[in-house]
């Protein structure tokens, strides 16, 4: 899933992957994502969600 998020008037670009994702898992760092908390209902708990600032 990919969508932006708005929060104190910064554009945020959330992204989301799988951590089984070996590639996404590498890939996302090099763009410049970073680690973040949930931002929408997933009952998967093998998510990991990432954000930039655009």
């Amino acid at each position: 899933m990919t969508c932006i998020l708005l929060a104190q008037g910064d554009r945020i670009f959330g992204k989301d992957t799988l951590d089984r994702l070996d590639s996404a898992m590498r890939m996302y760092p090099s763009m410049g994502f970073r680690c973040r908390s949930l931002y929408y209902d997933n009952p998967r708990p093998y998510v990991v969600y990432r954000k930039r600032t655009l």
